[in-house]
C-alpha cells in the first residue's frame, strides 16, 4: 500500500499539481499584481501591464502542458508496472526530468516575451 502511494503521489503529483494549478489560473486569473498568486519574476512584477501580460501568456501552455503530462504519466507507469516493474525506476527519473524541462521551458518563453515587450533594446532600461 505504502509503495503505490508512493508512486502515485510521485509520478501523478506534480503532473495533477501543473493541471490544477493550469485550471485555477484559467478560472481565476489574479486581479492584479501581488506577492501571492500567478506568475511572479523580476520582470512580471515590474508593471501591473508587465503582470498581466505574464499571466495571460503562461496560462494556457501551463494548461495544456499539465494535461500532456498527466497523460504521459499515466501511459508511462501503466505499460511499466504491467510489462517491466523493474523499470519503474528509471520511468520515474525519465518523468522528472520532463517535468523539469517544461517547467523550465514556459519559464524561460515567458520571459523571453516579456524581456521583449517590456525593455528598451536601446536603451536597455526596463520600460
Amino acid at each position: 500500500m505504502t509503495t503505490m502511494l508512493t508512486v502515485g503521489l510521485t509520478y501523478f503529483g506534480i503532473p495533477i499539481l501543473m493541471l490544477l494549478v493550469g485550471a485555477l489560473m484559467t478560472k481565476y486569473p489574479p486581479k492584479k499584481k501581488n506577492l501571492w498568486y500567478g506568475y511572479r519574476t523580476f520582470f512580471a512584477m515590474r508593471s501591473e501591464e508587465a503582470f498581466q501580460f505574464a499571466q495571460s501568456f503562461i496560462t494556457p501552455p501551463a494548461l495544456w502542458m499539465g494535461i500532456i503530462s498527466t497523460i504521459m504519466s499515466l501511459v508511462l507507469v501503466s505499460l511499466t508496472i504491467f510489462n517491466n516493474p523493474a523499470h519503474l525506476e528509471a520511468v520515474g527519473w525519465t518523468l522528472c526530468m520532463f517535468y523539469a524541462a517544461t517547467l523550465f521551458a514556459l519559464i524561460i518563453t515567458t520571459e523571453l516575451a516579456l524581456f521583449s515587450k517590456f525593455v528598451d533594446p536601446y536603451r536597455e532600461e526596463i520600460l
